[in-house]
Parts: C-alpha cells; sequence; structure tokens
C-alpha cells in the first residue's frame, strides 16, 4: 500500500495516480471528497477499477442528471454537494459501468465494470438521504446555488 496526502481534483486525479504507481485496472476505487465526485471521476482516464465506489446527493432525486460545477470550492455542510445519482449512472454508462447498488444511508453508489458483470439489474432502490440511518439530511443551501444539468460525459 502506498499513501499520498494532497487534494484530489479533476485536473490532478491522474497525475497523483501515476505518481503512486495505482495499476490500470486496480479491483477498487472509491471516491468521496465531498463535491467534485462526478468531475474527478469523469477525469480518471487509463484506469479501469473493477468496481468503484463514489458518493452521490440523495437529496436530489432521480428525475435529473444534476451535479456542482466542476470547479467546485467545497462542501460547505449543506446540501449543496456532488451529483445526482441519475448523472452519475450516466457517466458510468458511458464508461462501461453498471451501477448495482446504493447503500442505507443514500450516500455511496456502487458501480461494477460492465464486462465483468453483464448480469447484474440496476437496483430499484435508490435511497434519499439517511445520513448515520437517523433520517438525518443535510440542510438547505444558504446561497441558493445552481447545478450543472446534463453535464458531459
Amino acid at each position: 500500500m502506498r499513501t499520498l496526502r494532497g487534494a484530489v481534483t479533476p485536473g490532478n486525479v491522474c497525475a497523483l495516480f501515476g505518481a503512486l504507481r495505482v495499476p490500470p485496472e486496480p479491483d477498487v476505487i472509491s471516491i468521496d471528497i465531498d463535491g467534485a465526485d462526478y468531475w474527478v471521476w469523469r477525469a480518471l482516464e487509463g484506469y479501469r477499477p473493477r468496481v468503484l465506489v463514489i458518493e452521490y446527493n440523495g437529496g436530489l432525486g432521480t428525475d435529473d442528471a444534476l451535479v456542482v460545477p466542476e470547479d467546485f470550492g467545497g462542501w460547505d455542510g449543506s446540501n449543496y454537494f456532488g451529483a445526482s445519482i441519475t448523472a452519475l449512472v450516466r457517466l458510468g454508462r458511458a464508461k462501461g459501468y453498471t451501477l448495482v447498488h446504493t447503500e442505507l444511508s443514500g450516500a455511496n453508489a456502487f458501480f461494477v465494470r460492465a464486462d465483468l458483470a453483464p448480469a447484474f439489474p440496476e437496483p430499484a432502490l435508490i435511497r434519499s438521504p439517511n445520513y448515520g440511518l437517523r433520517a438525518v439530511a443535510h440542510p438547505p443551501d444558504p446561497a441558493g446555488r445552481a447545478y450543472v444539468r446534463d453535464p458531459p460525459t
């Protein structure tokens, strides 16, 4: 195992992986950076993990593909962060992944590389926020910031 302390961004994720000698097909990659998770996965070229775990914003529902802007400055504790599950499913499909599970707190989505698990059905239940499994959600964004609708894959 190798570790490196640093901020992961869409602009540096591949360089960080290279510096750490991450293999092209790692078993698992987990992206949970409280913000630009979508953009980091989108920028992750040359690495095809078998399983990818990524944080999503369950409060955004399933109707629209929404993400924070790529230059999102960081989470402020409000419900303005991340990406909708719909945006992540679209990105996953474009990258060759299938959504196979969302966990009980409505925070993490699990994708499997489609060539490894073509028979997985998409989960029927996408969960709303239930942080700490106590029916807790983040407070509304006081600034009322907009999301990027239908982001590029």
